[in-house]
């Protein structure tokens, strides 16, 4: 793998009875980087998510994590490694406070499980750590309320602050946005661009604000395979993406 590169898929693929869900996908990401996948819907991203994280088996192909195959590793071991999904990893509890929801990733993170009986004594070490980390993600004034208080657009920014309590190398975001109103696509476009600091970021994302607002690079997926790869000026007058996302090919400008 070249040094800049994180995560690199080799001709990575998945069949189901028959039907090819994902090709053969060839994907690098560079350190660094917010990486959206995008595509029509169908296009296999989901898929393609789980293969990364050995959720599901690809039938084909490898997965290397900072020049480490890790294409047999379990869903867990990955995790360890440093690579993440943001649903995997969250600890967002409705009957816990926001900051013991935070709280419970750093013992995690710390080696002690997720011990639910401990005493508050033995875990307020961890409230410095959680307040600055809920500070990061704008939360820190909900800190005292129970998750299953708080609005939609925090419980995804409470999802953010347990994953990186967990000090991911790469983070995985499936659909980060998804049913926020226009005020809360903000925010959350905000955050994620915030934690990529340090982070690579990997996000399935449909809202095209989002991708061409934070996104250094862009692979577009159709029909489980990859159509084009660049910034979104490249991609987005690339003529295949235009036909799988349009169903028509780009107009001439003569």
């Amino acid at each position: 793998m070249p040094q800049n590169v994180i995560l690199e898929t080799r001709s990575l693929g998945r069949d189901f009875n028959g039907f090819t869900a994902v090709g053969t996908i060839n994907l690098s990401v560079k350190k660094g980087d917010i990486h959206a996948i995008i595509g029509p819907n169908g296009a296999g991203k989901t898929t393609f998510f789980n293969l990364l994280t050995n959720f599901i088996k690809p039938s084909r192909g490898q997965v290397f994590l900072d020049g480490l195959e890790i294409t047999n590793k379990s869903p867990s071991e990955i995790a360890n490694l440093g690579m993440v999904r943001s649903f995997q990893i969250s600890a967002v509890f409705g009957h816990l406070t926001v900051l013991q929801n935070v709280r419970i990733a750093l013992q995690k993170l710390d080696g002690q499980g997720l011990n639910f009986w401990s005493a508050n004594k033995t875990l307020n070490k961890y409230n410095d750590r959680a307040m600055e980390i809920l500070t990061k993600v704008r939360l820190e004034s909900a800190a005292e309320k129970l998750a299953v208080e708080i609005a939609y657009g925090q419980k995804r920014a409470l999802e953010l602050a347990t994953t990186i309590a967990l000090d991911p190398q790469i983070i995985l975001l499936d659909e980060p946005t998804q049913g926020m109103g226009n005020e809360d696509v903000e925010h959350i476009m905000q955050l994620v661009k915030e934690i990529s600091e340090n982070r690579t970021i990997i996000m399935v994302e449909h809202n095209m604000k989002v991708v061409a607002g934070i996104s250094d690079c862009i692979t577009v997926l159709a029909r489980g395979n990859e159509l084009a790869s660049g910034n979104y000026e490249e991609v987005s007058n690339n003529e295949r993406v235009i036909e799988a996302y349009m169903g028509r090919k780009k107009r001439s400008s003569t």
